[in-house]
């Protein structure tokens, strides 16, 4: 990939209206570095390299194709990082630093409204998904598993959250969510929990409960510990188990 503006062999307009960046054309298996089909298309930065694509963009490269020809147009939803054929399309960033900051990050923004006019986000708004897809015989492509970001609340100066992971069941087709992480701090596991079994050195059980002070008010389905004692509540009722 060009490490600077002068590796840039050429900047032109693409069939329709658009921007086209092209690497030294003696590169081997080497597409462009970004491509972009519609108007809107604004490249600025004097102290980067800024990207920007505006509504009437249809679609857009942007990366590397390691496969050596240029890739089908993607919907207009969609944007193009790398690929690669007979083997796999890496996504590699590098940092340098004398302390603990200055580390890579990979952030992803919403916002309601407009880039103009921008609003706040609702709760149940998603933030954000990585999803993971996969193609059947046929090629097609469907996203099989995923983790997702959404609001658990409107923001504003509280704004909390919740994370979920989402996969297919074998034999199935459709997404379901099998755990989460909710706004309130709890961890919610759907279907069944499987735990591994332990070994018979210390510190490997496979459950093991920290002791603590019991719940002032007994709460039906809690299982408590107070290191000396087991507790169960049920009916409203705490007994105690050993």
């Amino acid at each position: 990939m060009p490490q600077n503006l002068t590796d840039i062999s050429s900047v032109t307009a693409p069939s329709g209206g658009g921007l086209l960046l092209s690497v030294d054309a003696s590169a081997t298996n080497v597409d462009p570095l970004l491509k972009c089909y519609g108007s809107d298309v604004v490249i600025d930065g004097p102290s980067g390299f800024d990207f920007w694509v505006g509504k009437n963009v249809t679609h857009c490269y942007f990366g590397m194709d390691a496969e050596g020809s240029s890739p089908a147009p993607l919907p207009a939803t969609m944007g193009y990082f790398a690929r690669g054929t007979g083997g796999q399309a890496h996504v590699l960033m590098d940092a340098w630093s004398s302390g603990a900051s200055g580390a890579n990050s990979l952030l992803i923004r919403r916002a309601r409204g407009t880039p103009s006019s921008p609003s706040g986000i609702q709760s149940g708004d998603h933030l954000g998904t990585l999803g993971f897809s996969g193609a059947t015989s046929g090629g097609s492509q469907f996203i099989s598993a995923n983790m997702r970001a959404v609001a658990a609340e409107n923001f504003g100066s509280a704004r909390g959250t919740r994370l979920s992971f989402s996969t297919v069941l074998t034999g199935a087709s459709a997404l379901s969510e099998r755990m989460s992480f909710e706004g309130s701090g709890q961890a919610v596991f759907g279907n069944q929990v499987l735990l591994s079994a332990g070994a018979a050195g210390a510190g490997t059980a496979p459950l093991k409960l920290q002791s603590g002070t019991l719940n002032t008010t007994p709460e039906n389905g809690a299982l408590e510990f107070d290191g000396t004692h087991l507790y169960f509540t049920i009916g409203s009722t705490r007994h105690q188990l050993v």
